[in-house]
């Protein structure tokens, strides 16, 4: 890998657990220790939408930095998104046999994940024309 490369690439890593950081904390102020499903689920889809939209421009202007069609951009940016999300609950749910904890496995399939939605976004969603 190519200096230039891996250089993007850690910045992709670093912005990736950024967002992961300001997702948990989002979560947390929002949820404030409720009980109640609908808070939860609330607080989870509020703070998803903003630690990936941070993560969005994190990766456009810093990581990538495109100046393409950002429409175009946003769009692939949140399908990539959405089937990571479903994926991650997939898998967490496959391998759910396996004698390990729940969140432990959940990161280790979304790191494994991050390692392909990376490829996805420097080659597609963020490629240089």
């Amino acid at each position: 890998m190519k200096k230039k490369e891996l250089t993007k690439f850690v910045k992709a890593a670093l912005s990736s657990i950024f967002s992961a950081m300001i997702d948990l904390v989002v979560f947390t102020i929002l949820s404030n220790s409720s009980k109640s499903l609908l808070v939860i689920e609330l607080s989870t889809i509020v703070a998803r939408i903003i630690s990936t939209t941070i993560n969005f421009i994190i990766n456009k202007k810093l990581v990538f930095q495109t100046i393409g069609n950002t429409k175009k951009e946003i769009i692939l940016f949140f399908i990539l998104f959405l089937w990571k999300m479903l994926f991650s609950g997939f898998l967490v749910w496959l391998f759910r046999f396996i004698n390990i904890n729940q969140t432990i496995l959940k990161m280790i399939v979304d790191v494994s994940l991050f390692f392909i939605t990376y490829q996805i976004q420097n080659k597609i969603i963020f490629k240089k024309r």
